[in-house]
Parts: C-alpha cells; sequence; structure tokens
C-alpha cells in the first residue's frame, strides 16, 4: 500500500530569503491585504483574505518517510492563508503550508493537505504545532509566537475580517 504523503515541492530559493527578510525568527506577522504583503511573499488566490506568516527553527529529529535531503534544516516558515470557499459563502476554510529549506539549501513548500503527517512533524519540531487551530488569528498585525496564543482571537464565522 502506497503511503499517503506527498514529498515537499520545490520552489524558487527567492520566497525564503523573502520570508527571511520579513519575519524575524520568533514572531509572526499578520496581512490583512493582498497589498499589504511585501514582494516575494506568497498570498494566495483572490478568495485570501488575510495571510499569517510565523518564523522558527527545526530542531526535531529525522521525519519518517520523508528523505533527508528534503528534511527541514534551519528556519521554518509556518504561511496560514484564511480564505472563504470559491462561492463566496461560509464557513471560512484555513490552508497551512510550510516553507524551509534542506541542509544543502534548496527551498521546498509542504502544504498540509499534501501530507498531514509530514506536515504535522515538521510542526512539533519547530514549536510552531501551537499555532494552529483552526481559525485561529492574532489579534496584533505583528508579535512574537509566544504571545500569538494569549493574544489570539478566535475567528467568528458570522462577522468579516477585521
Amino acid at each position: 500500500m502506497a503511503h499517503k504523503n506527498k514529498r515537499p515541492k520545490p520552489i524558487d530559493s527567492k520566497i525564503i530569503e523573502s520570508l527571511k527578510n520579513e519575519i524575524p525568527l520568533g514572531e509572526y506577522c499578520m496581512y490583512s491585504a493582498s497589498s499589504q504583503i511585501p514582494a516575494g511573499v506568497p498570498w494566495g488566490g483572490s478568495d485570501f483574505q488575510c495571510v499569517v506568516v510565523a518564523a522558527s527553527s527545526y530542531t526535531g529529529s529525522e521525519i519518517p518517510e520523508l528523505p533527508s535531503d528534503m528534511a527541514p534544516h534551519g528556519n521554518v516558515y509556518l504561511w496560514r492563508g484564511f480564505r472563504t470557499i470559491p462561492s463566496g459563502a461560509r464557513p471560512r476554510k484555513v490552508d497551512d503550508c510550510l516553507y524551509f529549506q534542506s541542509s544543502d539549501g534548496r527551498a521546498w513548500r509542504l502544504h498540509s493537505k499534501d501530507s498531514s503527517d509530514h506536515h504535522w512533524f515538521i510542526m512539533s519540531g519547530s514549536g510552531l504545532s501551537s499555532l494552529i487551530q483552526d481559525h485561529n488569528l492574532p489579534s496584533a498585525s505583528r508579535g512574537s509566537i509566544v504571545n500569538y496564543r494569549s493574544e489570539g482571537a478566535n475567528l467568528n464565522f458570522e462577522k468579516p475580517f477585521e
């Protein structure tokens, strides 16, 4: 039986550089419009209403069934895109991706839907797993990962993004 996890996808290393320049290690940034997001940082699509990016470093061990040349080395960036479903009706959805470099400097992206096991393993090994709860937004546009949860505000399905 084939394993359900897909491998990370290679990306342009300029995306990692943009993330490094914008989000300090141990912090997060929230963007509520595509016009606010810095060049090189992914936005998503027209149905995205908010993007949160958090930076940490991977200190975990080997990841089962993931080749070592695709494993994170150093900084890991959690990208969370909050969007409506294509029809524009509620409920809203959250897309989670991880961006990182491997030990050889190659840049990778791993979407949670492609590989939930690998995604969770990396989240746990980088200390970012505490940020994953459906529809959890921070109350500040920037801050430390430690304060993300304590200052957070649950997304109300009945109100627009603020």
